[in-house]
């Protein structure tokens, strides 16, 4: 039996529907600001305690390394969130509809791929479009 979902409680008490958080909250730019200074604090407490460990046996260098280069992956992509281009275009996704985020994720998508041609794209999205059009044959 599946365990029931709960809301999702903000550090400020407010709440979000079960599994979902809003984005304007995530994306705020002090919530940000503090999620990436959380993550220097991890990684730089990591950087310290890990070659005692590695020399201890208590971690292997290559587990150490991959982690470490995993947190700082995920500043990077917190702080590429913070650009100011980058959080509209996030928030504004998340007031699509699924379907149209899909859509516009197609898009982006098709057109960062090499080989995939503008004119195959234009094709493969007026088929789309018509295909959710109203009175549109299936």
């Amino acid at each position: 039996m599946p365990e029931e979902q709960t809301p999702f409680v903000h550090q400020d008490g407010s709440t979000s529907p079960p599994g979902r958080t809003t984005a304007d909250k995530l994306l705020a730019p002090y919530g940000l600001k503090n999620q990436v200074a959380e993550l220097h604090r991890e990684r730089a407490m990591r950087a310290r305690l890990y070659p005692g460990w590695v020399a201890a046996g208590r971690l292997k260098a290559d587990v150490a390394d991959a982690q470490l280069d995993t947190l700082g992956r995920a500043i990077e992509t917190l702080q590429l969130l913070q650009e100011p281009r980058i959080n509209a275009l996030v928030l504004g996704m998340k007031a699509l509809t699924p379907d149209y985020q899909t859509l516009v994720a197609d898009i982006l998508l098709a057109l960062s791929v090499p080989g995939i041609g503008r004119q195959q794209l234009a094709v493969d999205l007026r088929k789309r479009i018509e295909g959710r059009s109203p009175g549109a044959g299936s």
